[in-house]
């Protein structure tokens, strides 16, 4: 095993304890465990819709192509957050495994069973038990504080790889992170991949790679050589989701309900959301907590859509290629997307 992936392995376990500072109540949570979980949880967050209703609905469905490929780009485009310009769209390569802190046993299988499904339709494998976490699930009384405390505690979990390009987001999106009032905040780690399968991270020390017995292992020895070629459409490297970490304020749910709230976090775990974007007049799950929108139920035709579209991506086309890929995929489901 290299040493980047022994790292990783480490982050896993991390994971499994990230909340340890504010509660020592956790359950890891897998969809094998979760089988038998039932919708009617008696946990103490808030239920129903949140959010007004806006007059003014994006109508799209009788609309020509180029003004329908025009709405749904606009969508793309709020909705993702690649970590910066030059990279493309990461997503899991793995089945999504939970590490569920300070919230009841049945409640947590329930979130695990409904984030499993979302996943599975958008075409990721099923967990099974034992699977190492790749979603840290936190619900905290103060999620501010826990999140500072953790930003400012727990750096290797926040910045595995340092200031390497394309694996998390810039300072200032941390700085949200660490003390936005928002109900629910994310952070999550990516890596390039390249065609071979091995991390490219090319400006990360060899000092970032220790041992764990103080010496240091080389990059030559951990980083192989980027196989693959390049074009103007075509790159021999592919963004990848490592983890990400979920900090739920329990008291700033509002009148979310379980479903709802389940869905949501669907959304923010499986692919990159841009914190804070402003989805009004699109049917999405994301204006959960958005003051001037309604949202749905459970899962929106546009989520689902989008969702599905990041996990069947050619993810070795250009960022900009990928987005306007993304967007063509959408519209290929068009008749679906139709407003409530």
């Amino acid at each position: 095993m290299n040493m980047v992936n022994k790292k990783l392995l480490l982050l896993a376990v991390l994971l499994t304890m990230v909340a340890s500072a504010a509660t020592r109540a956790g359950v890891v949570a897998t969809t094998e465990a979760a089988d038998n979980a039932t919708a009617n949880t008696t946990a103490e967050a808030a239920p129903a819709a949140a959010g007004n209703d806006v007059e003014n609905i994006i109508v799209i469905g009788k609309k020509g192509t180029r003004e329908r490929f025009l709405i749904l780009r606009d969508f793309v485009t709020k909705l993702g957050a690649p970590v910066d310009s030059g990279f493309g769209y990461a997503r899991l390569e793995e089945a999504p495994c939970f590490a569920v802190e300070n919230l009841p046993r049945q409640a947590a299988e329930y979130l695990a069973v409904r984030v499993s499904a979302a996943a599975q339709a958008a075409g990721l494998p099923k967990a099974k038990p034992g699977c190492k976490p790749n979603i840290a699930l936190v619900f905290a009384d103060d999620g501010k504080a826990l999140a500072s405390s953790m930003v400012k505690n727990q750096p290797l979990l926040i910045k595995p790889f340092g200031n390497e390009g394309g694996t998390v987001r810039d300072s200032h999106a941390l700085e949200d992170f660490a003390t936005s009032n928002a109900p629910v905040r994310w952070w999550q780690v990516t890596a390039q991949i390249d065609w071979g399968g091995s991390y490219f991270l090319p400006n990360f020390s060899a000092a970032d790679l220790s041992n764990g017995d103080g010496s240091a292992a080389s990059i030559e020895d951990s980083l192989p050589k980027v196989m693959g070629m390049e074009s103007r459409l075509i790159r021999s490297l592919h963004d990848r989701l490592l983890y990400t970490i979920i900090i739920v304020d329990k008291n700033r749910l509002g009148e979310a309900t379980w479903d709802q709230l389940a869905d949501y976090l669907a959304m923010v775990s499986l692919v990159q959301v841009k914190p804070g974007t402003n989805l009004a007049g699109y049917d999405s799950i994301l204006n959960l907590f958005a003051p001037d929108a309604k949202a749905p139920p459970v899962l929106s035709e546009w989520d689902k859509a989008y969702l599905h579209g990041v996990y069947a991506l050619n993810q070795n086309l250009n960022p900009f290629a990928q987005r306007g890929a993304l967007t063509t995929r959408l519209l290929s489901n068009f008749d679906k997307l139709e407003p409530r």
